[in-house]
């Protein structure tokens, strides 16, 4: 499902590019989840922009500056899709500062709407599998390839990333649930999951991971329940690996 977030002031042309967005992914047969703000500093205060595939931003809007926002959240890290929403397209070079995706100009057309997200469903099917998680009050979008394991921690699991350790309030079944079914995920013990594709070593003990990035090293304990399932799903990985 892809998660876009819309900041507008104007309610009808609130109201109007919800609808076609509805419109559009109605037509595609897919799920959309939509939420909205009517302040950037509403929007910047919920802090839960990175989970959003696309951004749609109003340049005026009220006494903040669509332009503003788009730089806070390209410093921030965020790496979606970021549209302007405008009345003239004469910033449409600033928008190269914060890789602007595109522009929309008012008053909206479905036409104008469904062409430019279509374009955005086609970049974000290339993009890697991924998945979003709390930490503290802030929520951040993790790429699958960039996860080395997840750990349980009583009522926290922590994710070791390529970029950094996360602690998110969690069950281990629910992660195991996130990661389940998705290219080189195992768990390796009680409250372990790892990322095969890291895998430099399978001992008797432990798998032994490395940060490609870093080249920090991270042993993992290899529990007796799991011990044989491990070595089996270690070996078909290698060989799916050899044969791609």
């Amino acid at each position: 499902m892809m998660n876009i977030i819309i900041v507008e002031d104007c309610e009808k042309d609130l109201t109007t590019l919800i609808t076609y967005i509805n419109k559009f992914f109605h037509t595609e047969n897919q799920d959309c989840g939509i939420s909205h703000f009517s302040s950037t500093d509403d929007f910047l205060d919920a802090g839960d922009f990175s989970v959003a595939d696309a951004i749609f931003l109003d340049i005026f809007i009220g006494d903040g500056n669509g332009l503003d926002v788009a730089r806070i959240l390209r410093k921030n890290g965020y790496q979606g899709v970021i549209v302007f929403c405008t009345v003239t397209s004469q910033y449409a070079l600033e928008g190269y500062d914060v890789k602007a995706f595109g522009y929309i100009i008012k008053p909206y057309t479905y036409e104008r709407i469904a062409e430019l997200l279509s374009d955005i469903v086609n970049k974000t099917e290339k993009e890697p599998p991924s998945i979003c998680i709390k930490e503290n009050r802030c929520w951040y979008k993790l790429s699958l390839p960039q996860i080395l394991y997840a750990e349980n921690h009583a009522n926290y699991i922590s994710i070791c990333t390529e970029e950094r350790i996360y602690s998110t309030r969690m069950t281990f079944r629910e992660i195991e649930a996130l990661l389940e079914g998705h290219r080189g995920f195992i768990r390796c013990n009680r409250g372990t999951i790892v990322n095969l594709s890291y895998a430099a070593k399978v001992d008797s003990r432990n798998i032994t991971l490395r940060s490609l990035n870093s080249g920090n090293i991270y042993y993992m304990p290899i529990s007796r329940r799991y011990m044989a399932q491990v070595n089996e799903q270690y070996v078909n990985f290698i060989f799916k690996e050899l044969e791609n």
